[in-house]
């Protein structure tokens, strides 16, 4: 009697072991389908928002107008580093030295830079593209000028009453309406 009790429990122990892998391995793969499915769900979320967002053209034209002033802005930031780097330089040497050119090259090559950006019918991408063009200009402006002289007082030819004509200025003849004339 006890050794069938013992083959009895023996036998409902193996049996039980055979029915607890049947559990583990049906709960693997009910983890796996469940994990599937979020995966699943996941990608098809964010394919449905890709597609809302293709579909958006406010959206898109937003995307790429950002995309736009991204790149004004690191021209923007090339020009201020360059004037870092060279203005001080450049303004005591000739116009003809190596390092001056370079200079204007390298500006130059920035301002053109932005011709290859799109506005986008953007209003914000061209006033920022104009100010770049503008600072360039300036940077260029300011290459071979000579530091300002200080003001001596004097303005012998800014007080003369004969312009370059050696005509006399409507102001100094005395007669209103050619003042008002001038003025127009």
């Amino acid at each position: 009697n006890q050794q069938q009790r013992q083959a009895k429990l023996a036998q409902q122990a193996a049996l039980h072991r055979g029915q607890l892998r049947c559990v583990v391995k049906i709960q693997r793969w009910w983890r796996e389908v469940r994990a599937a499915a979020a995966e699943k769900r996941a990608d098809d979320a964010a394919k449905r928002i890709q597609r809302w967002f293709r579909a958006r053209t406010d959206a898109r034209r937003l995307s790429d107008v950002l995309v736009a002033m991204g790149r004004v802005r690191a021209i923007e930031e090339q020009l201020l580093a360059l004037q870092d780097e060279h203005e001080e330089a450049c303004r005591a040497l000739p116009p003809t030295d190596r390092r001056v050119l370079g200079y204007v090259d390298a500006v130059e090559k920035e301002m053109l830079k932005t011709d290859a950006i799109a506005t986008l019918g953007s209003s914000a991408v061209r006033q920022r593209r104009k100010a770049i063009v503008n600072l360039a200009q300036a940077l260029l402006d300011t290459v071979g000028d000579p530091p300002m002289p200080m003001d001596t007082g004097s303005d012998d030819e800014a007080t003369s009453s004969h312009n370059k004509g050696g005509e006399s200025d409507a102001r100094d003849s005395g007669d209103e309406s050619d003042v008002s004339m001038a003025l127009l």
